[in-house]
């Protein structure tokens, strides 16, 4: 059952992180998403799709660094070998935009993300709220990128596609199919299963 708008909020607001020991039931959505350096890919599990959705409205939240060049001008004047690769990473960089352009391209998104959000209290989860919430996120001024979003237990056997069942041990066996054939079936009913879910993904993320 969904939260009111104000609940989702108000969770959020006094802490993002509030969900990182919270249990799974029906209704959970795991979701992958990737960063803009190599190592930044992950996936989580939250209570339900509109929790997802305060994820990028709240943790996802740009910085003023995410605007900024950072440092890369300072270490080219100190390290002038620097300034070579920092012509080339300007070269192939999207354009810059102002501070204004980048609040306002963040304020849209914000109202998207909240329309989204107030659409999830008012209907319930539909397949296409997967779409919008993609796209919203891919097309905001953020660093992140969402990719896979699987609504729990009816997307279970599609996700654990990706992530694989959680029980499957591939150093006690000499093949892959081997440890997949004995492994203990996942069941999302028992709790314990789905608490080794949420623990399978903090493991394989980055």
């Amino acid at each position: 059952m969904p939260l009111s708008l104000q609940e989702y909020h108000e969770r959020w607001q006094q802490d993002p992180m509030w969900w990182e020991e919270v249990e799974i039931t029906d209704g959970a959505c795991m979701f992958f998403e990737t960063g803009d350096t190599p190592m930044a890919e992950s996936w989580h599990a939250l209570p339900d799709f509109g929790h997802v959705i305060c994820y990028y409205r709240y943790l996802r939240a740009p910085t003023t660094s995410d605007l900024s060049p950072g440092d890369a001008t300072d270490l080219a004047d100190l390290l002038p070998g620097l300034a070579v690769i920092q012509r080339i990473h300007e070269h192939f960089s999207p354009p810059k935009i102002t501070a204004d352009e980048f609040n306002a391209r963040w304020d849209a998104t914000v109202q998207a993300l909240d329309t989204l959000l107030a659409k999830f209290v008012e209907q319930g989860y539909k397949p296409e709220m997967s779409t919008r919430l993609r796209g919203i996120v891919n097309d905001a001024v953020i660093p992140w990128w969402l990719h896979e979003i699987f609504i729990l237990p009816g997307d279970l056997d599609a996700a654990l596609s990706f992530v694989h069942n959680p029980f499957i041990d591939y150093d006690a066996y000499e093949s892959e199919e081997e440890a997949e054939a004995n492994a203990p079936a996942f069941d999302w009913n028992n709790p314990a299963h789905r608490a080794a879910l949420v623990k399978h993904l903090w493991e394989i993320s980055l």
